[in-house]
């Protein structure tokens, strides 16, 4: 038979069938099957795109009977119009998925290597968001405790009170409510989207992992979990549903009188469109680079491996000549990632999809859309106010920034990982997105003052807080400036 030709098993080494990636999880922690990942995540996105759309539907048909029915009456509809049903039932298909994102697994990973046809596991990692919260609390992680808590509970909670008030206080009516009400419906458009850094953070672990595979001497694999579908899709639906909650329009106080803006003067409005152009290539360039370099790393310290597994110090000869303190090594740059989650939904990885287009949609697409709003709306004077609204709302779902403290959030977070010689670490990759995140925020900042004050000195324009959206822009596209 085959296996007597295979050579013993040295000392310490226990016999068993070769792994392959996917394969290697133990049976109470199994991954799911192509066919069961494209099952269920054509499940979670159908059912939530399908309810949205009906609420779309149902919009479209208040909207019809108002017309037709209640000529000359109030618009009939949720909180007077305020609510879209669209944006109702999407917030609570979202809120659906937060608590499968929370329990189930996030990531099933497994790393072994095989000897003379025998496999030798070095580390595995299957856990959901719970319970990476407990393991660092036993752990005695506490920084990572309050990271992943705050982000992946605290921010979802706080969110969803801030929606029931808002809507309730919309419900109570009155002046000061309404200017409340305002208030919390603002701060959720601005916290929605940092809801899910770490989900940036296990795409790159899930390119760093599979990347050191390297069969037949060794063997790794993560697949990435229904938590993490359910988590992304909650943290998506909600975003999107927050720019659907219409902002209660606030009367003016009695006497009260709008502030005229304050004209800016030629040379200082051409300046601050020079320092958009300028900011916008800057923002490119630093772009380009930080997605060409590596943002993550992944790598053993077989020292402290041995310490931890003290059978696997009499193999230090046989992994020395398998060169494997070389093979464990990996390192993920933002395009190789997108290029290898693109590979890997084409055979047939349907989880993979979701992460491609959380990382290629919402943390580079997007943001390089909003600058080029930005850019148009100092360019061309027929087509400011349509820049500046669009760069508004595409502004609140750019989430580069969300996945560069991703990174920040998992590498603390698996820091209790080192005491088994597994270190994740930071790039010099994150540095230059850093740096272009920063070019685009100052960006927006001067292209909103600088349109704002060629729309005040050119047209005399003024500013209210009645007249805006929550989104900064008028309803003819300049800024406003007033605080909520």
């Amino acid at each position: 038979p085959p296996c007597a030709l295979s050579a013993p098993p040295p000392p310490g080494l226990c016999p068993g069938p070769r792994a392959h990636p996917g394969a290697m999880l133990a049976a109470h922690e199994r991954a799911l099957t192509q066919q069961e990942s494209i099952e269920w995540v054509v499940g979670i996105a159908g059912a939530v795109v399908g309810l949205t759309a009906a609420g779309a539907l149902a919009d479209w048909g208040l909207r019809r009977f108002a017309e037709r029915r209640l000529a000359g009456k109030p618009a009939l509809g949720l909180l007077g119009g305020g609510l879209r049903v669209w944006a109702l039932v999407l917030l609570l298909c979202s809120y659906g998925m937060l608590a499968p994102g929370l329990l189930m697994n996030l990531v099933q990973a497994d790393v072994s290597f095989n000897i003379f046809g025998h496999e030798m596991p070095l580390t595995s990692l299957s856990e959901g968001m719970l319970a990476l919260i407990g393991r660092m609390r036993r752990q005695g992680n506490y920084t990572g405790v309050v990271l992943v808590s705050a982000y992946a509970i605290a921010i979802p909670a706080v969110k969803l009170l801030l929606v029931l008030a808002g809507l309730w206080l919309q419900l109570l009516g009155g002046e000061g409510r309404l200017r409340w009400a305002r208030r919390c419906l603002v701060a959720v458009r601005l916290i929605s989207r940092w809801a899910c850094p770490d989900m940036f953070a296990y795409i790159l672990m899930t390119y760093l992992f599979r990347s050191l595979n390297k069969p037949p001497t060794l063997q790794s694999d993560l697949r990435l979990g229904p938590g993490f579908a359910c988590f992304c899709v909650f943290c998506v639906g909600s975003t999107v549903s927050s720019l659907g909650l219409r902002l209660p329009e606030v009367p003016p106080k009695e006497g009260a009188t709008a502030d005229a803006p304050r004209a800016v003067p030629a040379r200082w409005r051409c300046a601050g469109n020079a320092a958009v152009l300028a900011l916008a290539v800057a923002f490119l360039a630093l772009l380009a680079v930080g997605l060409a370099m590596p943002v993550m790393g992944l790598r053993f310290d077989l020292e402290t491996l041995y310490e931890a597994r003290p059978q696997l110090r009499a193999l230090a000869p046989i992994l020395d000549m398998l060169h494997l303190p070389e093979l464990l090594r990996s390192e993920a740059s933002v395009w190789e990632c997108m290029a290898a989650l693109a590979r890997w939904l084409a055979e047939g990885d349907a989880t993979c999809g979701i992460a491609l287009v959380m990382y290629a949609v919402f943390a580079v697409a997007l943001p390089v859309a909003h600058v080029a709003t930005l850019v148009a709306s100092v360019c061309s004077r027929r087509a400011r106010g349509p820049a500046l609204a669009a760069a508004a709302v595409i502004g609140k779902l750019c989430m580069l920034d969300v996945s560069i403290m991703g990174c920040f959030v998992v590498t603390m977070s698996l820091k209790t990982m080192r005491t088994q010689g597994v270190i994740v670490e930071m790039c010099s990759g994150v540095l230059y997105l850093l740096c272009a995140e920063i070019c685009h925020y100052v960006a927006a900042s001067v292209a909103m003052r600088s349109s704002s004050g060629f729309v005040a000195r050119g047209k005399g324009l003024t500013k209210t807080k009645s007249n805006t959206d929550g989104t900064g822009i008028n309803a003819d596209g300049s800024s406003a400036s007033s605080t909520v």
